[in-house]
């Protein structure tokens, strides 16, 4: 009998450990995912998806709201690619959105993976990569130890996929560079700021830039008005193609975070208006069925996982047609419920978007970039020592560069 057991007891528990290190398998979409829909301003085109909630009740803060009542610090620690964020609060979860920029301390940085802060947190160390090239001290105004808040994110495909997959800090420069000449050249004037010319963030806070957003966020505004509050994600095409789609856990925290998502969807939109194609009225290649069959298959590829920031992980999955990175948090329903997903982020590409990621030379998709000649001279920096040569790459953007070489 003993002999018996034994490679039966072997081999149930090599199963169990080997479901325990598995751990818990991805959610599919919402069986109830509907859209509404399109909602249509020049070339840019909005769906809102509706479904049921999987956290409706958890008190989750953005990271702006939490760094605007102090309950969250985000403190230097003398490496461009990390940083240190603390949860003070004994009440509230915060969430941080990939893509959030959070504005001061030596530069203006981005947080490239979302991920959920518990209560009281203690010190945790997160990923971050510089969003303003050459500012390695304080900026006239601001703390040097400390950032002041969060406003803005990246609003770039380009730039998401090479802070979220690359993971490089010379491709992030190189996509902010690129960012800030098709907006300067759509805009019809230089949104580069005389405090730092390299700095995204300060190029998102130019009026002329935002007497445009504002024109979108207010035609799209009046347009889902009825719909948004009944949302848990929203989905957006740029000149006719799809852009990428994002679906939270609630409706609340969709409904905080719709604002930053509609601005940065149309940021994006102005930056690729001169690539509408000519004689088109309005997109019309993605509808409601394709923007479903996407968000499906996007689970669909090969998958990785990553652990980032305490109790988080990300699992991201590749296709033919897009990237999708989806972010779980254990403890936010309770204890002992184990991991839930936060939030669904789905980026469309293209075989020149895999390529260019992979550094391959491909064909030139957009108009050449404007000549500085052609725009509005930007000042000099008020501050000659805050200009310094960029820091040396560190352990992490090595990691993330043989990372992007061998694609783990």
């Amino acid at each position: 009998m003993k002999t018996l057991l034994s490679p039966v007891l072997g081999l149930l528990l090599t199963a169990l450990c080997g479901s325990i290190l598995a751990g818990p398998k991805p959610s599919p979409a919402p069986a109830d995912l509907e859209v509404s829909g399109p909602y249509v301003h020049e070339n840019l085109t909005v769906f809102l998806l509706h479904g049921n909630e999987e956290l409706p009740d958890a008190p989750i803060l953005t990271l702006g709201e939490a760094i605007e009542k102090k309950f969250v610090t985000v403190t230097e620690t003398g490496d461009v690619n990390q940083l240190m964020i603390e949860n003070h609060s004994g009440d509230c979860f915060v969430y941080i959105h990939p893509g959030d920029i959070i504005k001061g301390g030596k530069q203006d940085r981005t947080l490239p993976n979302g991920f959920l802060l518990t209560r009281n947190s203690g010190k945790i160390p997160v990923d971050s990569f510089c969003v303003e090239q050459g500012r390695w001290a304080q900026r006239s105004g601001e703390a040097v130890d400390h950032f002041a808040g969060n406003s803005k994110a990246l609003a770039s495909k380009d730039l998401k996929l090479a802070s979220k997959l690359t993971k490089s800090q010379g491709a992030v420069w190189e996509k902010v560079a690129a960012a800030q000449d098709k907006l300067s050249r759509n805009v019809g004037a230089d949104v580069k700021a005389a405090a730092s010319a390299s700095s995204y963030q300060l190029t998102l806070e130019n009026k002329e830039l935002e007497k445009t957003i504002a024109a979108y966020v207010k035609a799209i505004d009046k347009e889902t008005e009825q719909k948004a509050e009944s949302a848990i994600g929203m989905a957006f095409a740029i000149n006719g193609e799809f852009n990428s789609a994002d679906v939270f856990a609630s409706r609340e925290l969709f409904g905080k975070l719709w604002p930053k998502l509609l601005e940065s969807a149309a940021t994006e939109a102005i930056g690729e208006k001169d690539q509408k194609p000519e004689g088109e009225s309005a997109p019309s290649s993605l509808d409601k069925e394709k923007v479903v069959a996407l968000i499906e298959e996007s689970a669909t590829g090969k998958e990785d996982r990553e652990e980032v920031a305490g109790k988080n992980f990300l699992l991201r999955h590749e296709s033919d047609r897009s990237v999708s990175f989806e972010t779980y948090a254990d403890g936010v329903a309770s204890e002992k419920s184990g991991p839930k997903r936060l939030h669904w982020n789905v980026i469309g590409w293209e075989e020149e978007d895999r390529k260019a990621l992979a550094g391959e030379a491909v064909p030139q998709r957009r108009s050449a970039p404007v000549s500085r000649e052609s725009l509005p001279s930007t000042p000099a920096a008020n501050d000659a020592e805050a200009v310094q040569e960029p820091q040396p790459e560190s352990k992490t953007q090595r990691r993330g560069f043989f990372r992007s070489l061998f694609g783990r």
